[in-house]
């Protein structure tokens, strides 16, 4: 069984940090250190779903290719329903909770969600709009994949030159969209805006496959990455160009920026040390997935508890702990009950090999 990489856990804790933290940090605790530590999600925390995007891109285009490389061919077939097993569990169980509590009309959410296509229709379940886009981009490129691998009889290079038309092509409809005034919600959820981010992960999982010796090569530049991360974090916070900026370019400066930030990661000494914060981070990269799904059941419990018992004056501050105490303790206890027993039956039912 592969072991898990501490880097990309850690790097998929820092996305969910800042998802959790656009959606949490809202209100300021007036004490400055803990308002400085909240800041990054506070300012930065949409770009947790670029970060996503880029690392899923990674990882599920390792797995396309390695397999590519290993067998010769694609199993499109196999590998979505491995995919299914991974996260339909997780979200459905989610959208029956929502179904038997009765908070929303099961027309405004049900049918959206459980056939992926919650991004192009009213949903009061606005934050799984990213699941919709992975769903179609996986869906779109395992099929694409298995037809262009066939006809050019395994010419991978030229199938991978889609990525880079995939990145300039969503620039230029966000472009487009933001130019005839299309709603900006539309522009944000929808996936024919949005998936050049996994592209760009995808196409850096190539390179590590296919072009190891340059992936290396680029990945040990650490510097130059390094600076590269952080003026792309610079601009990110510092530039407001407005909201046509804001809706086009600065998500490719988004990815980008995440790029640069997964290939620092790669093969940095620092995660083969015991250090606590890392594998903190780490640990909470483990249960990333359910915490995404789940973060707003957190927030509405706490909110009722809070409300129901006033024994106590709450801050703040120990609302905003109560929160991220519980919103991870319930991501370990949804990855240990539902997730995994399901990975577990997929590899009996699915093995990779």
């Amino acid at each position: 069984m592969k072991t898990r990489e501490t880097y990309l856990d850690f790097i998929r804790g820092i996305a969910i940090l800042l998802a959790m933290g656009w959606h949490f940090n809202g209100t300021l605790t007036g004490i400055s250190a803990v308002d400085m530590l909240l800041m990054p999600g506070r300012v930065l925390g949409w770009a947790g779903v670029d970060l996503f995007f880029v690392l899923s891109g990674f990882l599920i285009g390792g797995l396309i290719f390695a397999e590519y490389q290993r067998t010769g061919r694609f199993r499109a077939g196999k590998f979505l329903i491995r995919r299914a097993f991974k996260i339909w569990p997780v979200l459905y169980v989610y959208l029956l909770l929502l179904l038997v509590s009765g908070r929303y009309s099961w027309e405004t959410f049900l049918l959206q969600n459980v056939f992926h296509v919650q991004n192009y229709y009213t949903t009061p379940l606005k934050h799984l709009w990213s699941l919709a886009v992975e769903e179609h981009f996986y869906l779109i490129f395992a099929f694409g994949f298995l037809m262009f691998s066939k006809r050019e009889s395994g010419n991978i290079n030229a199938m991978v030159l889609v990525l880079p038309v995939i990145w300039i092509a969503c620039l230029i409809f966000r472009s487009m969209a933001v130019y005839y005034s299309v709603d900006v919600e539309k522009i944000y959820f929808q996936t024919h805006y949005r998936i050049d981010a996994l592209a760009f992960g995808m196409f850096l999982a190539y390179l590590k496959i296919f072009k190891q010796e340059n992936f290396n090569q680029v990945a040990s530049m650490k510097f130059l990455l390094l600076i590269i991360f952080a003026s792309g974090i610079l601009i990110l916070i510092r530039f407001d160009g407005g909201p046509a900026y804001k809706l086009t370019v600065r998500h490719t400066i988004a990815y980008l920026t995440a790029g640069a930030f997964l290939l620092y990661c790669y093969r940095l000494r620092v995660f083969d040390r015991n250090n606590l914060i890392i594998k903190g981070v780490a640990w909470l990269g483990l249960y990333s997935y359910a915490m995404y799904v789940y973060q707003f059941v957190m927030i509405r419990i706490i909110e009722a508890i809070v409300k129901k018992f006033t024994l106590f004056n709450v801050t703040p501050g120990m609302d905003l702990i109560f929160k991220y105490i519980g919103a991870i303790l319930l991501a370990v206890a949804v990855t240990k009950l539902i997730e995994r027993p399901f990975l577990v039956l997929r590899e009996k039912l699915f093995p990779a090999y």
